[in-house]
């Protein structure tokens, strides 16, 4: 009878502490408890794949493309870090107070500015749609009264989300001409003036080929070489860093290519990366009221620039010209023969 006795009390010890470990371990602690329950919304950033946004400045509708961020309805880049930087805020979002109705006395959502609401945040996670209207200011400076449409309360939250979603288009625009990984190019081919030069990966190595343009005062015989793998990332960088400065047109018409410079383009850049189809940048002329930040020593400073892929026209500005634009042989590697150096071409 004794190991019986034995058996039954490491059965009973094994299943308390089963439910232990089960159920009061995993509970929330009074901290996580008190967090929860002012939680307004969370939603995981990675899950979301629309994003609307209904505000006096902001007129926007964002949509989830693979890892890219595009503005629809014309498929625009948009800019990841703000769109990011909105999705945090409701991932989650907490609130300072809750308001809820009283016995008797419901809320009246038109007292806080929520009907009609001042504007409204609208997400799909999952398939799920959820709506988040926002309302006035509260008298405490920096917060705003809020509710999900659905739900009977009204929150009080931290201003941030309003501020950082209200904002023109403009600003939801990806800010750079283009975005690449430099080691995902395959190739590149520059043609000018001065040159039509290719740039090929093989086998984690450049190959340079480049052949004379139509200016005398660039090159002047083909060349085949290695080339500088330094000189090569650096162009990378360069073409990976543009920066727009202005978005002149979404939808230029055919006649108005001469007034940018396009019927006769100052170069063309053509980009292949792995898995990804070319993309080709046409530079054009200065704009005509900037014409004091163009200069020999400076690189294309706002200079139209049109991209194939999606037909519209941004202006942008670089900081430095990559020389490989006009000067394809500084791409070249310098080898040693016997004890001589020198450059082959």
């Amino acid at each position: 009878m004794r190991w019986k006795t034995t058996v039954v009390l490491l059965v009973v010890t094994v299943a308390a502490g089963a439910y232990v470990s089960l159920y009061e371990i995993r509970q929330p602690s009074r901290e996580e408890r008190e967090q929860l329950s002012k939680q307004v919304l969370d939603v995981p950033s990675d899950t979301v794949t629309q994003l609307v946004l209904d505000l006096p400045e902001a007129k926007v509708t964002l949509t989830r493309s693979g890892p890219t961020w595009r503005l629809s309805p014309n498929g625009m880049r948009a800019d990841g870090t703000l769109v990011s930087r909105l999705l945090n805020h409701l991932a989650p979002l907490r609130a300072e107070r809750i308001l809820s109705d009283a016995p008797g006395k419901p809320l009246e959502p038109k007292s806080f500015g929520l009907e009609p609401a001042v504007g409204r945040v609208s997400l799909v996670a999952q398939g799920t749609p959820t709506t988040l209207l926002i309302g006035e200011t509260t008298p405490v400076k920096g917060n705003r009264y809020v509710k999900v449409i659905g739900r009977s309360e009204i929150f009080v939250v931290p201003e941030r989300l309003f501020e950082d979603a209200n904002q023109p288009l403009e600003q939801f625009r990806d800010s750079l001409l283009m975005r690449f990984n430099a080691w995902q190019a395959e190739g590149l081919a520059v043609t000018s003036a001065a040159s039509a030069c290719t740039l090929t990966r093989r086998d984690n190595r450049w190959r340079l080929s480049a052949v004379p343009g139509a200016s005398p005062a660039g090159l002047t015989q083909p060349l085949e070489d290695l080339a500088d793998r330094s000189e090569v990332n650096a162009l990378l960088s360069s073409l990976a860093g543009l920066p727009i400065k202005r978005f002149l047109n979404d939808a230029p018409q055919v006649e108005s290519v001469p007034t940018w410079g396009f019927d006769a383009p100052k170069a063309e850049v053509t980009l292949r990366q792995s898995g990804e189809s070319p993309v080709t940048l046409f530079f054009g002329s200065p704009l005509p009221e900037e014409p004091s930040l163009v200069s020999p020593a400076r690189w294309l400073s706002w200079r139209f620039c049109g991209r194939e892929r999606d037909g519209r026209l941004r202006a942008e500005t670089a900081c430095g010209k990559p020389r490989a634009l006009t000067r394809p042989w500084t791409l070249s590697v310098w080898r040693r023969c016997s004890t001589t150096w020198r450059i082959c071409a």
